[in-house]
């Protein structure tokens, strides 16, 4: 098998609606599972089970006041009871690309600053029930203005549909024109030629930067393609904007 190497300058983080890879040079994904001896007598070797999963993101970066900057986006979400909708790209926003969604807490923010050097940030979002691995079908590496559909995921080479619903995240990082709206939902299709709209999946229409999140039960079938399909309104509507898809996992 040949290596595949990827340049950890495109990787891309977002907090709700701000596009937070401009701040940060370094990221941290984590994640462990708490481990349960379940050895009994006669064992010769341990016999271990996976207990609760623990997951956290950490950005380091470069410290920016301002209430739009991320010592304010920080400091308004420090220790909140609500969800952070965080997310990162580790090749960066392409479409079709990996993108991980953690709704989190942010538990640290720490600030350093010396002498001779920058002064930067360093901040941890701790998993709040869920860390969906998924990808990308809009990107904010254009902006999008007219209505339209996405290239579907297509899992028929993984075993087609699955019954352990799903995950989605939109966030909507700036928005432009006069009365602009983006209403977003997801579609799927078990041939990628008749599409229907997957129950649970549309979003509140988008007028504004923002964030918001979708979340499928466990036992609800997903079809082995998906899409996402949107409407624009508005003039001269432009929204620069992120939505990531994730099919949910069954833990056994």
């Amino acid at each position: 098998m040949t290596a595949q190497v990827y340049v950890g300058r495109n990787v891309a983080v977002a907090f709700d609606q701000y596009d937070m890879s401009g701040n940060g040079n370094e990221l941290k994904a984590k994640r462990d599972a708490a481990t349960i001896d379940a050895t009994v007598f006669g064992d010769r070797f341990s016999y271990d089970l996976a207990g609760i999963q623990k997951a956290s993101i950490e950005l380091k970066g470069f410290y920016t006041p301002g209430y739009n900057n991320i010592d304010g986006i920080v400091n308004q979400r420090f220790g909140q009871d609500s969800d952070v909708l965080a997310a990162y790209g580790a090749l960066g926003w392409p479409l079709g690309g990996p993108m991980v969604m953690q709704p989190s807490v942010i538990t640290k923010y720490d600030i350093d600053a010396k002498l001779k050097g920058a002064v930067t940030i360093d901040c941890t979002m701790m998993a709040r029930g869920y860390v969906d691995d998924g990808y990308i079908l809009l990107s904010p590496n254009q902006f999008t203005t007219v209505t339209g559909t996405s290239t579907a995921l297509d899992n028929t080479p993984n075993g087609g549909a699955t019954v352990a619903g799903a995950n989605a995240q939109l966030h909507v990082f700036s928005v432009t024109g006069t009365t602009p709206s983006l209403t977003m939902k997801l579609q799927g299709s078990p041939d990628g030629t008749t599409w229907t709209d997957i129950p649970g999946m549309l979003f509140s229409a988008a007028t504004t930067a923002s964030a918001q999140r979708l979340v499928l039960p466990k036992q609800q079938t997903i079809p082995a393609q998906v899409r996402a399909n949107w409407t624009i309104s508005g003039t001269n509507p432009s929204f620069l904007a992120l939505l990531g898809f994730a099919r949910g996992v069954v833990y056994s």
